[in-house]
């Protein structure tokens, strides 16, 4: 479950909001990057014929999926993002169970099959 925004509806227009949008990019950089590499290599892997050794052939069973809290995350400000007390964080729990749950019962028939999430978004 991502943590961070990838996308906000609205433009930042004070000091607070333009850092809170830094923070979400510098969160999500790593995580993109990771993501559009194992992407792009798993084109590669999937143009070839007869891909040899052991990692052209995991690449080609490398299924996506991503459970999704935007909703939720976006209404927190940053500095409850970052909160680290015990009822905040078995919240964050709770309600990523929930979504876990919810994401299984509509996709659950995917695991292991193909990705259920849009790979083209994280390489445009």
């Amino acid at each position: 479950m991502r943590l961070q925004l990838l996308q906000r509806e609205e433009l930042p227009t004070t000091a607070d909001a333009i850092r809170t949008r830094t923070m979400d990019f510098q969160f999500n950089a790593t995580f993109l990057r990771e993501m559009r590499n194992l992407i792009l290599a798993k084109r590669e892997v999937d143009k070839q014929l007869l891909p040899l050794g052991n990692l052209p052939g995991k690449l080609k069973r490398l299924n996506f999926h991503l459970i999704e809290a935007d909703d939720l995350m976006g209404s927190l400000r940053m500095d409850k993002a970052l909160n680290a007390t015990p009822g905040f964080l078995l919240k964050l729990r709770d309600e990523g169970r929930l979504r876990a749950d919810s994401w299984l019962k509509k996709n659950a028939g995917l695991v292991g099959q193909r990705s259920s999430v849009d790979l083209d978004a994280f390489v445009a």
